[in-house]
């Protein structure tokens, strides 16, 4: 058994993957069960992927349209022609360039802090050193 999508072949059941699958599945049926299978696979998929969808733009679409389609393929449409939609992929590249920002805007703020603590400590030296010296001054040591 070959399963293809679109003419490019992903994945094919050697004859004893076929005859293991058999001990479980009637051989009768096994075309139709593994065709059957797979369309499940792909509903759920689908399905999960719309119920995501709807909890994201639920709130937004709510809010702009007055009479929200029920119907799936209509739903989805809508939200597809939104000006602010952007799918996995776009979002996907847009936190990993928010991520990338704030680990050097982190870094950065780490330099920063050391860099103040650097000042900090060496004005804290430089009081140390004038009050030593104003010391020794006031006791006649030069």
């Amino acid at each position: 058994m070959k399963v293809s999508v679109n003419g490019v072949d992903l994945f094919e059941l050697s004859e004893t993957q076929k005859k293991v699958i058999c001990d479980h599945v009637a051989t009768e049926i096994f075309d139709e069960d593994m065709k059957r299978r797979l369309q499940w696979v792909i509903g759920h998929l689908y399905e999960q992927s719309f119920l995501e969808l709807r909890k994201r733009w639920e709130p937004i679409i709510s809010t702009r349209v007055p009479n929200v389609p029920s119907n799936w393929d209509d739903y989805a449409k809508l939200v597809f022609a939104q000006p602010e939609y952007k799918d996995r992929s776009v979002r996907a590249a847009e936190e990993n360039a928010l991520n990338d920002a704030n680990i050097q805007a982190a870094k950065q703020a780490q330099v920063d802090l050391e860099a103040g603590r650097a000042a900090q400590k060496a004005a804290i030296q430089q009081q140390i050193d004038e009050a030593v010296a104003k010391a020794l001054a006031a006791k006649g040591v030069a």
